[in-house]
């Protein structure tokens, strides 16, 4: 999802090919800038080319200990309150292992105004609601990065939203 990645300490030590193969495997649309002697400039500085956006959310990790991360797709706008009980769920009965959650979600009520989402652990803020879609694409979509959670799991508690793996 980054516009760019930043490689540090590369006066110090060339990144290996398989570090950028890898990366750009991962991100395809991000900027590679390596080392910089203005590290805020550099990542937070214009972009130099605004490259078309791909897919996003594309592929998922490979981690060690159990720790996974995967995408959904929301198909169908939820009630706030089938959405809290979804994720308010998994938190109350997997936090520990609910590493991170983050991503966008249609409400039924508000379908045309989304809303920022994102949750660690046992700890679930509160939407921030965005003016508009980021993009052309109006459908929810989640990100969970999970220690011994199956995927399975979660499309089951979000059913109301009619969810779909992302690959």
């Amino acid at each position: 999802m980054a516009d760019r990645l930043l490689l540090t300490k590369t006066d110090l030590a060339a990144p290996p090919a398989s570090l950028i193969e890898r990366l750009a495997a991962l991100n395809p649309n991000a900027e590679l800038m390596r080392g910089a002697d203005d590290p805020a400039h550099a990542l937070f500085g214009p972009v130099a080319e605004r490259r078309p956006r791909g897919r996003l959310f594309a592929a998922p990790a490979q981690h060690s200990h159990g720790i996974a991360s995967f995408a959904l797709a929301l198909r169908r706008p939820m009630s706030r309150l089938d959405f809290a009980r979804a994720l308010g769920g998994l938190a109350r009965d997997r936090g520990d292992d609910l590493l991170r959650v983050k991503g966008i979600v249609a409400f039924a009520d508000r379908p045309d105004r989304p809303a920022a989402i994102h949750a660690v652990q046992h700890t679930l803020y509160p939407p921030d609601w965005l003016d508009d879609w980021p993009d052309e694409e109006r459908t929810g979509r989640l990100v969970f990065i999970t220690r011994g959670i199956e995927c399975a799991d979660v499309l089951t508690r979000f059913a109301q939203g009619d969810p779909v793996r992302r690959h």
